[in-house]
């Protein structure tokens, strides 16, 4: 598992992730996945 580090972030990334994994039995559903979203580029 990786950790953020929000020190690293650019200013206008309010949310990083990176290397993000999912598995199921026999099933591996994401594998190093990574995901930005800009200020202002998502509803919440």
């Amino acid at each position: 598992m990786h950790e953020a580090d929000v020190s690293d972030a650019p200013d206008d990334d309010i949310l990083r992730l990176e290397g993000i994994g999912k598995r199921f039995p026999g099933v591996v559903a994401l594998k190093d996945v990574s995901m930005r979203i800009g200020r202002g580029k998502g509803h919440i």
